[in-house]
């Protein structure tokens, strides 16, 4: 291949690299083929075909040369090519991560609602508890010394109101039976009134306690034990 003047050229001087394509080549001498003479048939009675650019391969006879495809440009697809499948693993995927975050957004949403169901039967439960005898909303009046009850606390007979070394009221004696489905504990203010008017308060709590247990309750009070008292109501502090 010559090289001399900057030209790639076949090493037979008919073709040059034009740096796409091999094209003839200008001052090339044409020179005789040995198969093919002017006035010599083509061996075995067939045409004569032309020869293909250096580096190419030749063209089948009887059939159209392809061009060349531009630089840069896959050639043109063969007659029959078929386009293989499109793979739709990307689509498949992301479908799948889909289904599985409805199915957690869906179970978390199962589980809030549960939650805020058993909330509901809570708070339901603590409202209705509120508005029975003894409850937050509506304290029961008692009789001193004399047993009572508080849905499911049977509070025992013997205890009283008395004043303590301070001269503050003070109970002491109070105790109750859990008689409740499940084991609680009691939080409770007993109130001393004369008429309507409220005299003093006492504040009374107790340890857990297991169902069909008796456990007492601590008392204490800042007020001041008064001299008289016509009513004493209980009712849950909370």
């Amino acid at each position: 291949m010559s090289e001399g003047s900057g030209e790639q050229i076949s090493p037979d001087g008919k073709w040059r690299w034009d740096g796409h394509n091999w094209v003839p080549h200008q001052g090339a001498a044409p020179q005789p083929d040995a198969q093919s003479q002017p006035g010599q048939p083509s061996p075995y009675g067939q045409p004569q075909q032309s020869a293909s650019p250096y580096g190419q391969p030749g063209t089948p006879y009887g059939q159209p040369q392809q061009p060349a495809a531009p630089y840069g440009q896959y050639p043109p697809r063969p007659y029959g090519f078929t386009q293989p499948p499109k793979s739709n693993t990307t689509r498949n995927v992301l479908l799948v991560l889909g289904l599985l975050g409805l199915l957690l957004i869906g179970g978390c949403l199962a589980v809030v609602g549960l939650a805020a169901n058993e909330i509901d039967n809570a708070v339901d439960e603590a409202t209705a508890n509120d508005r029975e005898p003894g409850g937050v909303d509506n304290p029961l009046v008692i009789e001193e010394g004399e047993a009572f009850e508080v849905y499911g606390f049977e509070y025992q007979a013997g205890w009283k109101v008395f004043a303590d070394d301070l001269g503050e009221a003070d109970v002491e004696g109070l105790k109750y039976e859990n008689q409740r489905d499940e084991i609680d504990d009691a939080s409770v203010r007993i109130k001393l009134f004369q008429g309507n008017e409220l005299l003093a308060t006492v504040s009374c709590s107790s340890e857990t306690a297991e169902v069909g247990q008796i456990v007492p309750l601590d008392c204490y009070s800042t007020d001041t034990m008064p001299t008289a008292y016509d009513k004493i109501t209980i009712a849950d502090a909370y």
